[in-house]
Formats: C-alpha cells, sequence, structure tokens
C-alpha cells in the first residue's frame, strides 16, 4: 500500500468527521428548548387557526430526530472503525512485504560479500603462493653460494 492510498483514507476518515462535528452542535437540548414556548403557552397566545400556518406535524416528521441522528453517529463511528480496522490491516500486510523484502535484500547483499571476500581472498592466496616460491628460489641460491 502506498502512501497515497493511505493518505485517502485519512482524508475520507476527516471528511466524514467533519460532517458529524458540523450536525452535533447545530442540534437543540433539552435546555436550549425550555426557553421556547410549549404548545399551551402558544394556544393562550393564537388560536389553532392562526397555529396551522406554523410548523405541522408533518413538517416536523420530515426533520431527523435525537434518535435517528444518534442512530447515524453510531452508524458513522462503525464505519470509521472498520475504515480504520482495515487500514490498519492493510498496514501490517505492507509493513509484512516491506520486512520480507528487506530481508531479501540483505540477504542477497551478504551473499554478494561473501563472494567478493572469496575472490579476494583467493587473490590473497594467489600472492602468497607467489612469494612462497620466490623465497623458496632466493632462500636455494643463498644455501648454494
Amino acid at each position: 500500500m502506498d502512501d497515497a492510498v493511505i493518505a485517502t483514507h485519512l482524508e475520507n476518515l476527516d471528511r466524514r468527521l467533519s460532517r458529524v462535528e458540523h450536525i452535533l452542535p447545530s442540534l437543540a437540548t433539552k435546555e436550549d428548548l425550555r426557553s421556547l414556548a410549549t404548545k399551551q403557552d402558544l394556544q393562550s397566545l393564537a388560536t389553532k387557526e392562526e397555529l396551522r400556518f406554523l410548523a405541522t406535524k408533518e413538517d416536523l416528521q420530515s426533520l431527523a430526530t435525537k434518535q435517528e441522528l444518534k442512530e447515524e453517529l453510531l452508524f458513522t463511528k462503525q464505519e470509521l472503525r472498520e475504515e480504520l480496522l482495515f487500514t490498519k490491516q492493510e498496514l501490517r500486510l505492507e509493513m509484512a512485504a516491506q520486512s520480507a523484502e528487506l530481508r531479501r535484500e540483505i540477504r542477497d547483499e551478504g551473499e554478494r560479500s561473501r563472494r567478493h571476500m572469496d575472490l579476494l581472498i583467493e587473490a590473497q592466496r594467489g600472492d602468497i603462493q607467489l612469494l612462497a616460491e620466490h623465497l623458496s628460489v632466493v632462500m636455494s641460491r643463498l644455501a648454494d653460494k
């Protein structure tokens, strides 16, 4: 998995989280609603006919309820968990593949180094053999004199 795919996954997660963060602050809490007028308060101020021009039950039914928003939030959280788990698994697989590749490269380099050292040792042996032969010739000449 390359960095671009990981970055794309993280951007998707950030985008989803931003959407959730934008929705939550706009929802009214019980405390916010306490200061608003109740149905009884409105009846004393206006007639039923006048109230029909305000939001109806049908209008209100089209709006999301707290329960629906909670369910959506739970669903989004679950999606995020699944996405993170999937990304974590992908990263583990990628790390395992890279680890195997690194081991293979180290082993190959070790073999190349071993072959090179074998060549150097063989050349060194040849040099030592030449020196030994030359020393033998010199020693035999000295012994003859």
